[in-house]
C-alpha cells in the first residue's frame, strides 16, 4: 500500500503545483462592514478552479457553479479548496464582510484548463513508466550477474572420489609341519628338494 500511496501523493502534489502555476489571480482588498466582493471566472468543462483566501475577521464565502448550483456557502476567516467544472460557464465567487468593522481579505484564485491537467497526468504517468522500466531492467541485470558469476562449486557440487579396489598380495603362510624343507647343494648352492639325493643342476650328492 505504501508505494501506491506515494504515487497518489506525487500525482496530487504535481496537480496542485500545476494549479498554483495556472491562471492565478492573487489580490488583497479591504471590505467595509457588510460590504461584499464578487468575482467571476470563466471555465470549460473539466477545468479545475483552486481557491485560497484568508481574512482578519469572519467572511461569508459562497461559490456558485457554472450550472447555477450553490457549491459552497461558509463563514470563516480562511478557506482552501478546489472545484472541478461540471460544464462550461462561469464560477461566481462572493466574499461578504459580516462584521461591524473593516476586514482585510487576501485571496488567490487559479483556473487550470482540463488539457493542462491531462498533459500533467500523462507526464507523471510516463515518469512512473520510465522508473518502472529502469527498476525491472536493473533487477534483470542483477539476476543475470548472479547466475553468471556465482561460485563454480554452487553449479557443480563436489562428489567424493571413488577409488578402484586395491589388489593385495596373498598372505604368506608358513609351510605345514612335517613338510620337506628345501636345502642347498653344497657344490653349486642350488636349492635342492630334500626328497632328491642328487643336485638336479650339478649332479652332486646332497645326502
Amino acid at each position: 500500500m505504501k508505494p501506491l500511496s506515494l504515487i497518489v501523493g506525487c500525482i496530487v502534489l504535481a496537480l496542485s503545483t500545476l494549479a498554483i502555476s495556472g491562471n492565478v489571480a492573487a489580490d488583497q482588498t479591504t471590505l467595509d462592514p457588510f460590504d461584499f466582493l464578487m468575482e467571476s471566472y470563466s471555465v470549460e468543462m473539466g477545468d479545475l478552479l483552486t481557491v485560497n483566501w484568508n481574512s482578519d475577521l469572519n467572511v461569508m464565502f459562497t461559490v456558485v457553479g457554472p450550472d447555477g448550483t450553490l457549491v459552497v456557502s461558509t463563514t470563516d476567516t480562511s478557506f482552501n479548496d478546489q472545484f472541478e467544472a461540471p460544464s462550461s460557464g462561469t464560477f461566481l465567487l462572493t466574499w461578504t464582510n459580516m462584521e461591524f468593522s473593516s476586514n482585510s481579505l487576501n485571496y488567490n484564485v487559479s483556473v487550470v484548463p482540463f488539457g493542462d491537467l491531462v498533459d500533467a497526468g500523462l507526464d507523471i504517468l510516463w515518469i512512473f513508466v520510465i522508473i518502472a522500466v529502469v527498476v525491472v531492467a536493473a533487477v534483470v541485470v542483477i539476476i543475470v550477474l548472479v547466475v553468471i558469476y556465482r561460485p563454480r562449486h554452487a553449479q557443480h557440487p563436489q562428489v567424493a572420489p571413488v577409488y578402484p579396489p586395491q589388489a593385495y598380495p596373498p598372505a604368506a603362510y608358513p609351510p605345514p609341519q612335517g613338510a620337506p624343507v628345501a636345502t642347498n647343494c653344497m657344490a653349486c648352492g642350488t636349492p635342492v628338494d630334500p626328497q632328491h639325493a642328487f643336485c638336479q643342476r650339478c649332479g652332486a650328492r646332497v645326502r
